[in-house]
């Protein structure tokens, strides 16, 4: 019983950095580029990118971005596959990006990341789920 209580903490430690990480992208990132949490299940996540993006500059360079992001929250996080309409000839606004994550072992959301995006969560409430 003692292990699903502790995988059960893990996993909201987990789903905090990830809602942190998503509210953070949005926060510089957004008109461009808007993400939400579409599912995350275990060590897979899909996020969805709504926005005009900037085309020229690379589609998926806006999807990457959240992985630098979930890591310099204390999230072991890797970009596995984007999801892109079926046809090519489609300008659609929309991407899913397709991650695997997971708390990286000592290494707190507190403390401090490359990116300095650690000091974003100090002190702020998270946004309520959708």
């Amino acid at each position: 019983m003692p292990e699903s209580s502790e995988a059960s903490l893990i996993d909201l430690e987990v789903y905090r950095l990830v809602r942190a990480s998503v509210d953070l992208y949005n926060k510089y990132r957004s008109p461009e580029s808007t993400a939400s949490i579409v599912s995350i299940y275990g060590e897979r996540l899909v996020v969805r990118f709504e926005g005009s993006f900037c085309h020229t500059c690379g589609i998926n360079d806006w999807v990457e971005d959240l992985v630098y992001i979930m890591r310099d929250v204390g999230l072991d996080a890797e970009l596995v596959e984007v999801l892109e309409p079926e046809d090519p000839w489609e300008l659609a606004e929309w991407r899913l990006g397709v991650f695997r994550v997971k708390k990286r072992a000592g290494k707190g959301g507190g403390q401090p990341g490359p990116l300095g995006f650690h000091h974003d969560l100090e002190d702020r409430p998270l946004s309520q789920p959708d």
